[in-house]
């Protein structure tokens, strides 16, 4: 199943970053992201149609928190973002490569911090590696 999952994450990922680049540039972003959104939001009624709760919707949404609303902010963010950071001619094949990196190695020291992950040596070179790749990449 995490294979499923990462070949899923990367190819959706992939198609993400070109449909963003492909976002009409008369085209309000926030407009754009409305349509995409409700679309999303009947193709999720339909899933759960299709693929009903075990245990019931309603007892499903009940145990739903903070973290839904807040996964919608992120998420409306993180597109409104790409869509501007693409139109203000940043190039396709740097955006996923700079910012993931960059949310990587945030993401190391949060992890740290707040949910005791472990660095090995091997995480550190990796973490050097990263760091020299994003250093690479962003010189002219």
């Amino acid at each position: 199943m995490q294979s499923i999952a990462l070949v899923l994450a990367i190819g959706s990922t992939v198609a993400y970053h070109l449909i963003t680049k492909l976002v009409p540039a008369g085209a309000h972003p926030v407009a754009t992201l409305l349509i995409a959104y409700l679309f999303v939001s009947f193709l999720c009624a339909g899933i759960l149609l299709v693929m009903p709760a075990e245990a019931g919707l309603r007892s499903h949404l009940m145990q739903v928190n903070w973290t839904a609303p807040a996964l919608g902010v992120a998420v409306l963010l993180l597109d409104l973002a790409f869509i501007l950071l693409y139109r203000s001619g940043f190039p396709v094949s740097f955006g996923a490569l700079v910012t993931q990196v960059a949310a990587a190695l945030a993401l190391l020291g949060l992890g740290l911090l707040f949910f005791k992950d472990r660095l090995t040596l091997a995480n550190s070179v990796g973490v050097l590696l990263c760091l020299a790749g994003l250093w690479l990449v962003s010189r002219d």
